[in-house]
């Protein structure tokens, strides 16, 4: 069994079926019917945990049945050439995402979407957990683009030049999280802006932004890979305004 995990690329590879669970990053292969590689690659600049647009992938066992073998250790094949047979399987996973609802697409083999999409609501007991399933006997797919919906989720322009006439910090979401989460403040007029995280005892342990940013809604991602686990309090300094939130890590 193989893992590998970054904020923006997850991937598991291996035999599930005597070694199901097994967790990478923000992903969590629950049972796959076979032997199967899977990755889950973010296709924005933002972590998987709050990316509004990713793709996953599903390869399994492949027969080229045009592979011509010329003795005992040469083979002239045609790799790619029809037809390729794929072994399909059922694999069952869990996302983890900042997310109201997710939209999964089968894609072709030009990205094109497949079919119809499947919308998928969060589990009742965690507004971040997502149930999916790819079933590549109703579906013949390798591909598969996922859409996030929901406030939380970051665009691709993460600053938002819309009216705003008061200086406000949010929430940040998820929270508690690992690996990231992210943070928005508004902003009525340019300003100087300072954000910052503390530990409990006040020492500050990180710097987010420390710069002039035009009037507007800001979000920003903040990893938690260089502090440990517990309480930590993020503090916004905008000019004369100043706020602080209170954030989880759980590792």
């Amino acid at each position: 069994m193989l893992t590998v995990a970054t904020p923006r690329f997850a991937s598991a590879a291996g035999f599930f079926a005597s070694m199901p669970d097994r967790t990478a990053g923000a992903m969590t292969v629950r049972s796959v019917s076979d032997f199967a590689a899977i990755t889950w690659l973010s296709l924005t600049n933002d972590p998987l945990a709050v990316s509004r647009r990713s793709l996953i992938t599903l390869a399994t066992r492949a027969q080229n049945t045009n592979q011509v073998w010329d003795g005992v250790r040469t083979l002239h094949d045609h790799w790619g050439t029809a037809p390729v047979l794929l072994q399909p399987v059922r694999a069952e996973l869990t996302l983890h995402i900042a997310a109201d609802s997710l939209h999964l697409y089968p894609l072709g083999v030009r990205g094109e979407a497949q079919g119809g999409s499947v919308t998928i609501l969060p589990s009742a007991s965690d507004r971040r957990v997502f149930e999916v399933t790819l079933d590549q006997s109703a579906n013949p797919s390798v591909w598969y683009g996922i859409e996030a919906f929901g406030e939380e989720v970051p665009s691709h322009v993460r600053h938002e030049e819309s009216a705003v006439s008061d200086f406000a910090l949010r929430q940040n979401y998820p929270n508690p999280f690992n690996p990231s989460t992210m943070i928005a403040y508004d902003l009525p007029h340019e300003s100087h802006v300072r954000l910052t995280v503390h530990d409990v005892l006040g020492r500050e342990v990180a710097v987010i932004v420390n710069e002039e940013q035009s009037a507007g809604t800001h979000r920003v991602t903040f990893g938690s890979g260089r502090i440990s686990s517990g309480m930590y309090f993020y503090h916004l300094q905008a000019g004369s305004y100043s706020a602080q939130r209170m954030m989880l890590v759980i590792k």
